[in-house]
């Protein structure tokens, strides 16, 4: 079986946070996990890993919609982060 489920801690006090994915790869979660955002994705080990930032925002920070897309938020006790996928310029 090629596919497999990985984590990838995030950590919003660092500025380049990434995850790895294959073309066919998709998000299944954004949870805490001791008090660490993570995220879970499905990849398929079998072919190129393609390499995505992750950027993370706090409740109030201003995010540009068209460069970002959402993909779940992380309550890290007094801490909410919403995390997003940096979309490539063209």
């Amino acid at each position: 079986m090629t596919h497999v489920i990985y984590k990838f801690q995030i950590y919003p006090s660092i500025s380049y946070n990434s995850i790895d994915l294959s073309e066919d790869g998709f998000i299944i979660s954004v949870q805490e996990q001791n008090g660490i955002p993570c995220v879970w994705v499905v990849t398929n080990t079998a072919i190129a890993q393609e390499r995505h930032i992750v950027d993370v925002f706090g409740t109030g920070n201003s995010v540009d919609p068209d460069r970002h897309h959402f993909i779940g938020t992380a309550i890290c006790g007094v801490d909410v982060w919403h995390l997003a996928i940096r979309i490539p310029e063209d």
